[in-house]
């Protein structure tokens, strides 16, 4: 028998209103009532008004366009990062240009570098757009957080022997920096965690190194194996570093 408020009589079950008495939230209250009677103890027009407030309370209240997009399967989600990446590296290429001399080992270095923006940078963005209903990758997350770093380092060292050409690289490492953390907001917006988890934040910012270091591989003329590892190879390093301390200190 429904009372006068619209709720049942009958005391509800379970612990959705433990605690709460008379300053219960009124819809868990009513979500108790429903969850004790009988599917055709409540009226359907009743039954029908409930779930109409819990989507109101619920789905329309996540009705931006972020929530949107951490909505998404987490595929979709993912490709649309990649399309982000190839997006701007496209225009960066239109803009710009690449660098003049791309023969002998330099083409091989701009493979090697786009084939990273190609595997590294989706692991990376997988690793941190991973729905958090499923199951923590723990070790697997700072494995590939790892490669991702070091990766980029190898490449560096690939033309050993080159001579020092004199230039130190913080240029080429401010503009890697910026287009790292460019790339990486497309992902922090569609992460689906409401507070900063730390390996899903360094996996976003080592993707987005590596996709600065293939970018910095196009334009920079550069073959200076110390100019490399400073100024394209630590990218990675210093955005990775940089997040893990941010996301450290704002626990404390």
């Amino acid at each position: 028998m429904m009372s006068g408020n619209g709720t049942s009589g009958t005391a509800p079950r379970g612990d959705l209103t433990k605690g709460g008495g008379a300053h219960a939230d009124p819809l868990a209250r009513q979500l108790a009532s429903a969850a004790s009677l009988q599917p055709a103890g409540l009226p359907e027009a009743d039954m029908a008004a409930l779930w109409g407030r819990v989507k109101h309370e619920t789905t329309a209240a996540r009705s931006g366009w972020r929530q949107h997009l951490q909505e998404l399967p987490t595929g979709v989600r993912v490709t649309l990062a990649l399309a982000t990446v190839l997006v701007l590296t496209a225009i960066t290429v239109l803009v710009i240009g690449t660098r003049e001399s791309l023969a002998g080992a330099g083409i091989m270095r701009v493979t090697l570098a786009l084939s990273s923006l190609g595997i590294l940078a989706a692991a990376c963005f997988a690793v941190s757009l991973r729905g958090v209903h499923q199951r923590p990758l723990r070790g697997w997350a700072w494995a590939v957080v790892a490669i991702a770093v070091a990766v980029p380092v190898g490449l560096a060292l690939l033309p050993m022997g080159a001579h020092a050409d004199g230039s130190s690289g913080v240029g080429c490492l401010l503009i890697g920096i910026a287009t790292g953390g460019i790339v990486s907001v497309p992902v922090f917006l569609m992460q689906r965690a409401s507070v900063p988890v730390l390996a899903r934040v360094c996996a976003a910012l080592a993707g987005g190194g590596v996709v600065a270091f293939a970018l910095l591989e196009l334009h920079c003329p550069s073959r200076d194996v110390t100019h490399l590892l400073l100024g394209h190879a630590a990218v990675g390093l210093v955005l990775v570093a940089l997040s893990a301390f941010v996301v450290v200190a704002r626990r404390r």
